[in-house]
């Protein structure tokens, strides 16, 4: 398992010089792309199951790593483009860890901006996956999201 933001983290603190980009999701993505793609590679490779996760890896890139390696890669994706913005606020103050989202602490005004932020992007994640024919899960019930991802993820292909 690897989670993208400790990639993006890993460069931007150990390797300053790389100039990665913390605050601009698309500019992070397009900068951790081929460093991805060369570690899916290796993977592939080796034979190796790893599970990557995060928002950095998006739908266009893994559509042309199973252009490229087939069967090997399995990609799907996980947003929530169609949940109401206070269920949501709601949801993510009941269960999420605030350390992770500072901002979940701030007034609802801000804590909406941040949401619809976050929901733009599933939308955008969302059509990118219907363009390429990738697995897009609507996520209400984050554990019944997982279990459904897992199913997805582990069947035979």
């Amino acid at each position: 398992y690897l989670s993208l933001d400790y990639l993006k983290m890993g460069l931007y603190r150990g390797v300053p010089e790389l100039g990665v980009v913390i605050d601009d999701d698309l500019k992070t993505a397009s900068q951790l792309r081929p460093i991805v793609e060369g570690m899916v590679r290796t993977f592939v490779e080796n034979k190796e199951d790893y599970l990557i996760e995060g928002l950095y890896a998006l739908p266009e890139y893994a559509s042309a790593l199973r252009e490229e390696l087939g069967h090997e890669v399995r990609s799907c994706f996980i947003g929530y483009a169609e949940i109401d913005t206070a269920e949501k606020i709601q949801l993510m103050r009941k269960y999420v860890r605030e350390e992770d989202y500072d901002w979940m602490s701030e007034d609802d005004e801000e804590a909406a901006r941040n949401v619809e932020y976050l929901k733009s992007f599933s939308t955008m994640i969302q059509d990118e996956c219907a363009k390429y024919e990738l697995k897009y899960f609507e996520s209400r019930d984050y554990g019944e999201t997982v279990k459904d991802v897992v199913r997805y993820l582990t069947e035979p292909s």
